[in-house]
């Protein structure tokens, strides 16, 4: 992403409106991200990352019409502007997804975070 201020375009594919609403919180003040994009499914993530570039995909893993990582196999199997974009899977469940995120060339933070400084 972009160093300076107010730049960087990123997807959040969330289902937890909470959860929503804490990611771009975090991502506009502390990171100071020009665009954010939410879309609260996996299906409605593929189609947007088919279809506009972007800096970093963030993703829950659990969601309803397709899971986060059904949706990041279809974004690196696809020709299209994210196959090499940065993603990150936001999930609560610890064992959920580690070696299927490795395979997809995806990282995983857990829930719940905290800030670090």
């Amino acid at each position: 992403m972009n160093a300076e201020a107010g730049r960087g375009r990123v997807l959040i594919v969330e289902d937890e409106a909470l959860m929503v609403r804490v990611i771009e919180r975090t991502l506009s003040r502390e990171f100071r991200v020009g665009q954010i994009d939410v879309v609260y499914d996996g299906k409605a993530g593929l189609e947007r990352a088919m279809a506009e570039p972007y800096d970093l995909i963030l993703s829950d893993i659990r969601m309803p019409e397709m899971d986060g990582l059904t949706m990041i196999a279809g974004i690196r199997g696809a020709v299209g502007p994210n196959r090499g974009t940065p993603i990150v899977i936001v999930t609560g469940h610890h064992d959920e997804g580690t070696a299927a995120a490795a395979e997809l060339d995806a990282r995983i933070v857990r829930k719940p975070f905290a800030r670090q400084v």
